[in-house]
């Protein structure tokens, strides 16, 4: 951000629907800055990118954030969305990603307290929750 260092000169990638890319590399190479230029958090440098109109990236960390709250804030969190999905539709989400069990552990749907998943869940059921949202 304070542009002291060139991170890439002449970077040109082109991924194609369906295809992924896994970024490697040692620390302070410039990773995490490639994903945040690519997100448009990171606005210093110049050059294009370029993405179809109808989409959205996203973007897991290896630990992803899990507030407190109940399995629909965990479902929903970081949704801009003002539409709010149907229960089957987030039970369809979970089932998905190996989660079908998930809402029986914590009270069901429509348990009238906050859940604390950060320390209930395994960091791989975590990251499984951050893809089904």
């Amino acid at each position: 951000p304070d542009r002291k260092y060139t991170l890439w000169r002449q970077l040109d990638l082109v991924l194609h629907d369906k295809e992924s890319l896994l970024i490697v590399g040692p620390s302070g190479c410039g990773k995490s800055s490639l994903l945040r230029a690519i997100a448009g958090l990171f606005t210093a440098g110049d050059g294009r990118i370029e993405m179809p109109a109808d989409t959205r990236p996203y973007f897991l960390p290896q630990k992803p954030y899990i507030p407190v709250g109940s399995l629909r804030d965990q479902l929903m969190y970081g949704n801009p969305s003002e539409v709010s999905p149907s229960m089957a539709k987030l039970e369809d989400h979970l089932h998905s990603v190996g989660l079908g069990g998930l809402a029986g552990r914590v009270g069901g749907w429509h348990a009238d307290h906050d859940v604390d998943f950060a320390s209930m869940l395994s960091l791989g059921e975590q990251q499984r929750v951050a893809v089904a949202r």
